[in-house]
C-alpha cells in the first residue's frame, strides 16, 4: 500500500457555542456574513496494536496502542466567511 501526504500532529480543542447547529446551518444557508468555514470531510481510520517493534493492524474492536487517521478536508462554497 503506498500513501503519499504530509503528517501533521495534533491536538483537539473544543467550544462551546451558543447557537445551535441548526441555526447556523441556517444562517450559512440564508448566505448571511458568519465566521463558520463549511468543509466536507471524509476520514479512514486504522487500529495497531505494538509488539516486537512492528505495528500490528487490529482487525477487531479491539483496543489499540496507536492509531493513524487518513482525512480529506474539501473548502465548500465559502464566500460569505468572515476570517
Amino acid at each position: 500500500m503506498n500513501f503519499s501526504g504530509i503528517v501533521e500532529d495534533w491536538v483537539f480543542w473544543e467550544w462551546n457555542e451558543r447557537k445551535t447547529a441548526e441555526e447556523i446551518e441556517e444562517q450559512i444557508a440564508e448566505n448571511l456574513v458568519h465566521p463558520w468555514i463549511r468543509i466536507m470531510k471524509e476520514r479512514s481510520r486504522y487500529k495497531y496494536r505494538y509488539k516486537d517493534d512492528s505495528l500490528l493492524p487490529i482487525l477487531n474492536k479491539g483496543v489499540p496502542d496507536c492509531s493513524i487517521e487518513i482525512t480529506t478536508l474539501n473548502l465548500v462554497n465559502n464566500k460569505n466567511a468572515v476570517w
